[in-house]
């Protein structure tokens, strides 16, 4: 398929999204790698993948998202077909929003995962800085 990308391949040569998620007190990185293959694979033409326009589509609102924190942070931003690389070293008092945002922009994925689970795939490293209750 043209403009499929390289993409990982680790479910038996079908395209796949890697999605892999590291927040840590005063870090945060997303990356996003790959093509969903889903329209290919249901045989609609380029263009029509709903799976790749949904992973983009939450890529975009969290690179978004990391930008809005204001004087808050420092923010490096990759984006190319393929690939969103999103890294964030976070101030303290700005922490609780931005585990509020990672808890969204998780949830976002792992329903696409769970949805989807042959195209796009999700690694929590160090998971979300929760609350301690």
């Amino acid at each position: 398929r043209k403009g499929q990308g390289k993409g990982s391949y680790s479910n038996g040569g079908k395209p796949v999204t890697e999605i892999t998620f590291e927040n840590v007190p005063g870090y945060f990185r997303l990356k996003v790698e790959g093509h969903a293959g889903y329209g290919c694979a249901m045989g609609l033409p380029e263009g029509h993948d709903i799976v790749c326009a949904a992973v983009s589509a939450i890529g975009q609102t969290a690179a978004q998202c990391m930008i809005d924190l204001g004087e808050e942070k420092a923010v490096v931003i990759q984006l190319k077909d393929g690939l969103i690389d999103i890294r964030v070293l976070v101030k303290k008092k700005a922490q609780k929003r931005l585990n509020a945002m990672v808890y969204t922009i998780k949830r976002g994925y792992e329903t696409l995962s769970k949805s989807y689970p042959e195209f796009v795939h999700m690694n929590a490293k160090s998971g979300v800085v929760e609350k301690k209750k």
